[in-house]
């Protein structure tokens, strides 16, 4: 097929892209031309207009087709890394955008990609990607998008190396160390998230994750942050306790040799125990602060707690104020909504 008669063929599709009743063909059409890779200016232009309309449809339907052939695009067409990197950046930006059925495309299609990226690509963008999740797990006002915010980031520490989650973590640990309360509580339910994808794994971080945990009951004792950080800290703390059986051993060797049950360790089980006897008392004084306070501060906590803990994610409030980029409106499938994000908006 010659570039003029390729031409020809998309410029029928773009048009009919935007027309419910005929685009199903326009949209296997351009699907047919990416699997062959024929290459031509035109496909980049079109697939622009793509994804505004993944992010803008009020189809559902529409963005179903959207979302297959970003992510056939994405995962097979010839792309320069600029170019795959301003695509990445279009979906990150539009993280924010004003409506729920927007987010959850972008999120479901970032899924798909974390899933299917060659090592190398993951290697590339995951500090890209890390970031804007955490914020958004607890900036964002929908139940369902934080539902999907959480699976992509097990999907992405599951495909991340050793060596990235050893990163990962000690971002991690530096955000909660900052000042911002809404990365603090991001950061204390992403570390419950590494820790169930890591299982048994999660043995080589206890270390570095025991006195930031035992921080939950200082801060409980002190009510100096708010009660969902806390119970995220709690949260994690039993997720890894789940994980790594030698914790709960520990606690258990430092009561008896205390002459004490496994429910209390005094000053001798600490003193006489060492390592051992100081980890079992941080982890008691996390569950006994952390639970204390969860207790006297919300009347409601019970329910509240068991709610986030069965949805992994803080309350809808605090959502950050969004600024509005400006890009291509969505097509006439229904009526686009607002404006999707891209670079230089």
């Amino acid at each position: 097929m010659s570039q003029q008669q390729l031409r020809v063929l998309l410029s029928f599709a773009r048009q009919d892209l935007h027309e419910t009743e005929r685009q199903g063909v326009a949209f296997a059409l351009l699907r047919a031309i990416i699997e062959k890779k024929l290459v031509c200016e035109e496909v980049y232009e079109i697939i622009t207009s793509v994804s505004d309309q993944l992010v803008t449809s009020q189809s559902e339907q529409t963005r179903a087709l959207c979302s297959q052939t970003m992510l056939l695009f994405l995962l097979e067409y010839p792309l320069g890394a600029k170019r795959l990197h301003q695509h990445i950046c279009f979906l990150l930006r539009n993280l924010e955008y004003e409506y729920e059925t927007g987010r959850e495309a972008v999120l479901l299609l970032l899924l798909h990609l974390v899933e299917r990226f060659p090592q190398e690509l993951i290697e590339q963008f995951l500090d890209l990607l890390l970031l804007p999740l955490v914020a958004r797990i607890v900036n964002d006002e929908s139940q369902g998008c934080k539902e999907h915010i959480s699976s992509l980031l097990k999907a992405l520490l599951s495909r991340a190396s050793r060596k990235q989650i050893d990163h990962i973590l000690d971002c991690l640990l530096t955000w909660f160390k900052g000042q911002e309360p809404l990365l603090r509580r991001a950061t204390a339910q992403v570390l419950g998230i590494l820790v169930q994808q890591q299982g048994a794994a999660a043995e080589r971080y206890v270390d570095q994750l025991l006195p930031l945990l035992e921080e939950a009951g200082e801060l409980g004792r002190m009510k100096k942050s708010d009660w969902e950080t806390i119970y995220f800290l709690l949260s994690s703390a039993e997720k890894l306790q789940a994980a790594v059986p030698r914790i709960q051993e520990r606690q258990d060797g430092c009561g008896s040799a205390a002459g004490e049950g496994p429910g209390h360790v005094g000053p001798q089980g600490r003193g006489e125990e060492g390592a051992g006897g100081t980890a079992a008392a941080e982890w008691r004084s996390v569950r006994g602060s952390a639970v204390a306070v969860l207790a006297g501060g919300r009347g409601d906590v019970r329910g509240e707690a068991c709610r986030a803990d069965a949805e992994e994610s803080g309350p809808p409030h605090h959502r950050h104020a969004q600024q509005q980029g400006h890009g291509g409106r969505g097509g006439g499938d229904g009526g686009g909504r607002g404006l999707c994000k891209r670079a230089g908006g």
